[in-house]
C-alpha cells in the first residue's frame, strides 16, 4: 500500500469507531505507520491533525442526531465522547457558530465530510488493468513541492547523500520535527551500463521554516509536481527496488499512458533518527496522458 492507502486504512478505522474510545496509537497500527509518521502525513494529506479530524466528524454525526432524533442533547454528547453537556456546547459554538439547542430547534443542518484520499488523489483505472496491477495507483496531480536538496556522485551514493543530510539536519537542530518532512531520493546522473559503481543520487526533504542556512554543497530547489503511477515497497529495497520498477514499466505498456517528462522519484518513508533503512517506500513513474 502507498501512504495514501495507509492514511485511508486510519480514516476508515476512524468512521467505524466515532461512538468509540479511539486512541492514537491505535489508529497509527490500523495505518501500518508509526506515531509520528502519522502526525506528519495525516496533517500532511487531509489538512487536519487526527484528533481534530475525529473531533469534526463526531460533531458531524451528532449535528445530523440532534436534528433527526429525540435523544436528549446529553445523551448524544455521550455517545460522540463529550464528558458533559457544557463541553458539548463549547465545541459546537466553536465549530458550527451555534449551540446544540440552536441546532435542534432550526433544524440546522452542518456538515464536515468523510474525508476519501483515494478519491481526491487517485484516478480511477479500468478494471482489468487494477486487477493485473493491484499495487500499482495512479496519483491525479503531486503537489509542486519546495526542497532542499544535495547530490551525491561516487561510490554508494545513497548512503553518502542521506548521511550528509542527516548530518546538516542535525547540525541545524532540525531532527526533533523529522516527523514533519517528507524525504525523496532518485539517481543523478543514473548508471550508464550495468554494473557501473559509480553514479549520483540526489535526496531531497521538503523544506519548512527555519531551513533557508544551507550548506554550500545544497541547493533550495521548487518541484512543479505532476502525474505520476506509484507503487508502494515494503521490505528490503535490495530484492524489492528492482521488481517493482520492472512492474511498473509493464503496467505502462497496458496503460493509458505514456512515460512523462518530470522526474522519477523515491519516496522514503518512515525514516528513524539515523535515517539509515525506512521503514518503506513509495515509487514514482512520470506519466502522461497519451
Amino acid at each position: 500500500m502507498n501512504f495514501y492507502e495507509t492514511i485511508q486504512n486510519g480514516i476508515n478505522y476512524i468512521e467505524t469507531n466515532l461512538e468509540k474510545e479511539i486512541t492514537l496509537e491505535k489508529v497509527a497500527a490500523e495505518s501500518y505507520m508509526s506515531l509520528p509518521s502519522l502526525y506528519r502525513l495525516f496533517y500532511a494529506h487531509t489538512g487536519f491533525t487526527v484528533k481534530e479530524y475525529i473531533r469534526n466528524r463526531r460533531l458531524s454525526k451528532a449535528a445530523l442526531e440532534l436534528v433527526n432524533h429525540n435523544e436528549s442533547i446529553l445523551q448524544i454528547a455521550v455517545k460522540y465522547g463529550f464528558k458533559s453537556h457544557e463541553a458539548f456546547t463549547r465545541a459546537f459554538k466553536k465549530k458550527f457558530g451555534l449551540n446544540p439547542g440552536e441546532i435542534r430547534s432550526h433544524s440546522v443542518h452542518c456538515f464536515f465530510e468523510r474525508i476519501n484520499l483515494m478519491d481526491q488523489h487517485f484516478e480511477i483505472l479500468e478494471q482489468d488493468l487494477a486487477n493485473k496491477y493491484p499495487k500499482i495507483k495512479v496519483i491525479k496531480q503531486l503537489a509542486p513541492l519546495k526542497v532542499v536538496s544535495f547530490c551525491y556522485f561516487g561510490k554508494h551514493p545513497e548512503d553518502h547523500a542521506w548521511q550528509r543530510l542527516n548530518r546538516w539536519l542535525t547540525d541545524k537542530h532540525l531532527k526533533s520535527e523529522m516527523s514533519r518532512y517528507r524525504f525523496f531520493g532518485f539517481n543523478n546522473p543514473s548508471p550508464t551500463e550495468p554494473g557501473q559503481t559509480e553514479y549520483g543520487y540526489e535526496v531531497w526533504v521538503t523544506f519548512e521554516e527555519g531551513m533557508e542556512d544551507i550548506d554550500p554543497d545544497m541547493e533550495i530547489k521548487t518541484f512543479d509536481g505532476g502525474l505520476y503511477a506509484i507503487r508502494h515497497i515494503g521490505g528490503d529495497p535490495e530484492t524489492e527496488m528492482f521488481p517493482a520498477w520492472q512492474e511498473l514499466r509493464e503496467w505502462l505498456v497496458d496503460s493509458p499512458y505514456l512515460l512523462g517528462d518530470h522526474q522519477w522519484l523515491e519516496e522514503h518513508l518512515d525514516f528513524d533518527e539515523k535515517m539509515d533503512l525506512p521503514a518503506g517506500f513509495d515509487l514514482y513513474m512520470p506519466i502522461k496522458r497519451k
